[in-house]
């Protein structure tokens, strides 16, 4: 269990939240060594019961890594995880975005993340091949996150940039309709340190949008405009 798990709020009434609370706290109770026989037939049916329901698996990971959640919370991580599945036109990026202004980011991908592999773990049967494709594409989704969000960690330390700061950058420069060179300049001099760190981080990122998948941008011709823009800061060696 990632977090203390914390009693339950008398004023929290949502079912899937009260329901993961009893679960979690049977299962706790069912690794108790000196339960009798009888008292663990008990424990394990009434467990059986509550997941044998639907919607418990996203509340119960979430208790198990925060340690207290509200109903505001449950529901933001239910509308998201349907948004990968509704939305699936809606760009990467503006997806990573909401991703990336999570607070308690971590905690939450990795709620995330289990939720998907139990889902992918009890897609078995050919009739729940919809829910094993909806599964899958919420992992990809969340992988590619990951993956750019470790890039970027990685492009800091080269690039001598504070924590956190290209995955907003870069996200930026995607959100912008068209980037223009004076725009881009003054973010990426706010940045860096040095004229030698600047014309690293421009070879960063031009390597960077050069792999990321087509549909984190707008329209087809977004990726080529960044690429442009970045280049020609590159060729006119802007010092500061």
């Amino acid at each position: 269990m990632g977090a203390t798990l914390r009693p339950l709020a008398e004023e929290n009434s949502d079912p899937n939240l009260q329901n993961a609370y009893q679960i979690i706290s049977l299962a706790m109770a069912l690794t108790d060594s000196g339960l009798s026989k009888k008292k663990k037939r008990a424990l394990q049916a009434q467990l059986d019961t509550l997941t044998a329901e639907e919607g418990w698996e996203l509340a119960v990971f979430s208790l198990m890594e925060l340690g207290e959640v509200d109903t505001a919370t449950l529901a933001s991580l239910k509308r998201f995880m349907q948004q990968a599945i509704d939305n699936d036109e809606m760009p990467l990026s503006q997806w990573f975005r909401r991703v990336a202004d999570w607070p308690d980011r971590c905690e939450r991908v990795r709620i995330l993340l289990r939720a998907i592999a139990f889902e992918l773990s009890i897609c078995i049967e050919p009739s729940q091949q919809s829910r094993l494709a909806a599964a899958l594409v919420r992992l990809r989704r969340l992988l590619l996150f990951l993956g750019l969000e470790k890039e970027c960690q990685r492009e800091e330390l080269i690039c001598q940039l504070p924590p956190n700061t290209l995955l907003t950058l870069l996200l930026d420069i995607i959100c912008e309709r068209w980037l223009f060179s004076d725009w881009l300049l003054d973010r990426l001099t706010a940045v860096v340190s040095s004229s030698r760190m600047f014309n690293r981080l421009l070879q960063q990122l031009d390597a960077q949008f050069m792999l990321i998948p087509d549909n984190c941008f707008n329209d087809e011709d977004q990726r080529e405009q960044i690429l442009e823009t970045l280049r020609e800061l590159k060729v006119n060696q802007v010092l500061f």
